[in-house]
């Protein structure tokens, strides 16, 4: 899954409570989703473009199985392919799935921490790192659509000509001898924030510059929206790309898809 980043030596705070929290999450989603629908317990972000991991329901509440049944009618009935993510207190909506063919292809935590005392200047700049500008949208999408299977619609979806300078996002990439050769955004408000459309060339892979790119996204991050609570689901990929880093696990969600989707995903 796209969603991976992680912030450094983080402090979590009490005031915040877990459906604030899911709910921020979702909201961090709704910049680049095409279509956004947020109800008590529930929320669904759709990018539309033909990537799993980028159509996406939250289901945090039991409701007898209807809340898995309506996700499964929510991203069926876009016509895309896509995941249903059960937090803690809705992992019995997984029978509403389960009736529909749909299962369970992963567990992952959902990750939180608090960017209290840590400043942009603990993390050194680089120079392969810094702000997208409108001249390199086009690169920005060509990359992620090579690292997620090919078609730009999520590239255009998330690298925005809207988002450029924007106060609360930024559009970071990294270089590798003057091509542009990863990409990721943040997203953020007042109180969260959060990268997603985390992408490194395939050639690229295991030569530092995704941990660069994260380095240098969780910078900007911190310099454009300092204070506020950082938020991710942490897959394996980005695991490795984020060592050193660390955040306080929550709760771990289901994934759920169809296993044609997934096998399609490679």
């Amino acid at each position: 899954m796209g969603v991976s980043i992680l912030g450094g030596r983080f402090l979590m705070s009490d005031s915040w409570c877990l459906d604030e929290l899911r709910a921020g999450f979702g909201r961090t989603a709704s910049w680049w989703a095409r279509r956004f629908v947020a109800d008590e317990g529930y929320w669904a972000a759709l990018s539309l473009a033909p990537v799993a991991d980028y159509n996406l329901v939250l289901v945090d509440r039991a409701d007898g199985g209807n809340l898995g049944r309506r996700a499964v009618a929510e991203i069926e009935g876009a016509g895309v392919p896509g995941m249903v993510l059960l937090a803690s207190s809705g992992t019995t909506e997984g029978e509403g799935l389960r009736e529909q063919g749909w299962v369970q292809v992963a567990t992952l935590p959902f990750v939180a921490g608090r960017a209290e005392g840590h400043t942009p200047g603990e993390l050194p700049a680089d120079s392969r790192v810094h702000l997208l500008d409108v001249g390199d949208l086009m690169a920005a999408r060509a990359v992620t659509a090579a690292a997620y299977g090919g078609d730009l619609g999520l590239g255009e979806a998330i690298f925005r000509e809207e988002f450029v300078g924007h106060e609360h996002a930024g559009l970071v990439g990294v270089w590798a001898e003057d091509v542009l050769v990863g990409c990721c955004a943040a997203f953020g408000g007042s109180d969260f924030v959060s990268a997603w459309g985390m992408s490194v060339l395939p050639g690229q892979r295991g030569t530092g510059l995704g941990r660069a790119l994260v380095s240098g996204g969780l910078r900007e991050m911190l310099i454009r929206v300092p204070g506020t609570t950082l938020l991710a689901i942490v897959t394996p990929d980005g695991a490795r790309m984020t060592p050193g880093y660390s955040g306080e696990v929550l709760e771990h969600w289901q994934v759920w898809s169809r296993p044609r989707w997934m096998l399609a995903r490679g």
